[in-house]
């Protein structure tokens, strides 16, 4: 997706890809509520354009969301699909998108406990 920074003009990317090589970024963007309020398109550049700090504020939480979904896949592959009722506990219903990262740290945290404590009751 691409983006012009209202301070400076200067032209920059930012994509998201889910595990499954889906470019997600304009997905996210509008579903959160930023496009429209504080990120606009601007249709003579075929951009959008964006404040410096929103658009760091947005590269750190792509950052986190990649490095979350790689995470999940090793708990999936390690512990089965079983940890979805985790994640899902953990975050379903709603969870604000500056909490999102947080949100997945905390049902990993409680995955990998939750699972270390089952297989140690089967031994």
């Amino acid at each position: 997706m691409k983006f012009v920074i209202k301070e400076t003009g200067a032209e920059k990317d930012l994509v998201y890809l889910d595990v499954n090589g889906c470019e997600l970024t304009q997905d996210i963007l509008y579903q959160s509520g930023a496009v429209g309020d504080y990120v606009n398109y601007d249709f003579a550049r075929e951009a959008y354009v964006i404040e410096q700090a929103d658009y760091d504020w947005w590269a750190d939480y792509i950052a986190n969301a990649e490095r979350d979904a790689a995470e999940l896949g090793v708990l999936l592959d390690t512990y089965g699909p079983e940890v979805w009722w985790i994640v899902n506990v953990e975050i379903g219903g709603g969870v604000d998108y500056t909490d999102h990262h947080a949100a997945y740290q905390r049902a990993f945290k409680r995955i990998r406990a939750e699972m270390e404590e089952s297989k140690c009751k089967a031994i």
